[in-house]
């Protein structure tokens, strides 16, 4: 090769290298420009998780956008604990009618005083049914009696479960832990077949049905002692999960959550105040009502989008599960209908 063109060569190259680098330098540079023009760009910012220990606007059972104004509902096992501050929850959201169904017992025979007591305002009516819901009979004379009356349930509240006595589940047999599927699953899934076959036979409205479910279900690293009492809820949670693929949002919204690791008058007669971390119960439990009205395009939806569970214009998550992932630690869980989204969202 000839001098000359060893050196044009190697000035092309370098040509080539200046030109490569002025024109790298220009996309960054254009690059930058764009970056400083959101207009040109759309950013998605992740949701802001703000834990709550108290109840808060959004969620207030008093909010106008989640009021229960002439709604009925149904709680199983609502004469205490849980059961009941959901019916007082509803009661402050103004529902028309709040039915009690729990065993005979001295907390159902003065639950109306004590609802009128806790919301001096409430307009509506307390029906105190007493029911063993580990009868089948008495299950169905309760819906029977209902459909007698003319009443028509909008919100099933399945509340009602029976912990049993700690200990191991096959001890002292198998038939223990069945008494406990038949208590918690069986009567639970009466319910709520017979809360659907009044839904199809009615005019369509929005109805709900909330699954009041556990700790255990989210967490089983502790369940030595109530595993039984574990596994009827995991099923319960199951099965809800299922029966809302099949059935229409616009129809019926169903939800499963739990409240927290609550103390309640159950748990006295198993473990005692200082034994666990309990958790305060009381911002969960106004979930409920807005549980029960997802169906329509409420504060509360807004709330679930503002905390990013579900998108702008999309239909509220079909099964929505509040509670623990593990000890002491509290979030809004939103799984879509593939289950394939799941994210923690405040506390």
């Amino acid at each position: 090769m000839h001098h000359n063109d060893a050196f044009d060569a190697q000035t092309r190259s370098a040509i080539a290298i200046n030109d490569y680098r002025r024109s790298s330098t220009r996309r960054s540079k254009n690059s930058l420009n764009q970056d400083s023009h959101p207009a040109k760009k759309q950013t998605t910012m992740p949701p802001s998780l703000t834990r709550h220990k108290t109840v808060y606007p959004a969620i207030a059972a008093t909010a106008p956008a989640l009021s229960q104004m002439g709604r009925t509902v149904l709680i199983t096992g609502g004469s205490k604990g849980i059961g009941f501050a959901i019916a007082r929850a509803f009661a402050t959201a103004g529902a028309a009618r709040v039915i009690l169904v729990a065993r005979p017992s001295v907390e159902l025979s003065t639950a109306e005083d004590r609802i009128k007591q806790a919301v001096p305002s409430f307009p509506g009516q307390v029906v105190a049914v007493p029911c063993d819901l580990g009868q089948v009979e008495q299950v169905d004379r309760l819906w029977d009696d209902l459909q007698a009356q003319g009443i028509q349930v909008d919100i099933l509240v399945l509340n009602a479960a029976f912990s049993g006595a700690a200990g191991p589940m096959l001890q002292p047999d198998w038939q223990q832990t069945w008494t406990l599927f038949e208590m918690n699953l069986r009567a639970n899934l009466i319910c709520a077949t017979r809360f659907m076959r009044s839904v199809r036979s009615a005019a369509p409205s929005s109805r709900a049905i909330l699954n009041v479910s556990s700790c255990f279900v989210h967490d089983s690293s502790d369940t030595i002692g109530f595993g039984a009492y574990a596994s009827t809820k995991t099923a319960m949670a199951s099965l809800m999960h299922h029966l809302a693929n099949e059935t229409p949002r616009e129809q019926v919204q169903i939800v499963s959550f739990h409240p927290g690791f609550v103390y309640t008058e159950g748990l006295q007669e198993v473990c005692g105040p200082e034994d666990y971390d309990w958790d305060s119960g009381t911002a969960f439990l106004f979930f409920c009502v807005g549980f029960s009205w997802l169906t329509a395009c409420s504060g509360f939806t807004r709330e679930l989008r503002r905390l990013g569970c579900v998108a702008p214009g999309q239909i509220p998550a079909r099964t929505i599960r509040l509670g623990q992932l593990g000890r002491g630690r509290h979030g809004l869980h939103a799984r879509h209908a593939g289950g394939c989204r799941l994210l923690e969202a405040g506390g």
